[in-house]
């Protein structure tokens, strides 16, 4: 079922509502951990 939603929601509506219900730091801290995470290995990628 929630997967049915998320497939049919739009990448829009699903950013503000990250904005809108996840505090500033712990989104920021969400957004570093899956920008620097390798999605092959799952390991984390440093630059």
């Amino acid at each position: 079922m929630i997967d049915q939603a998320l497939n049919k929601a739009f990448q829009v509506d699903l950013a503000h509502s990250e904005e809108k219900n996840i505090p500033y730091t712990v989104r920021k801290k969400r957004q570093e951990f899956f920008k620097h995470k390798s999605q092959k290995s799952g390991k984390i990628i440093t630059d």
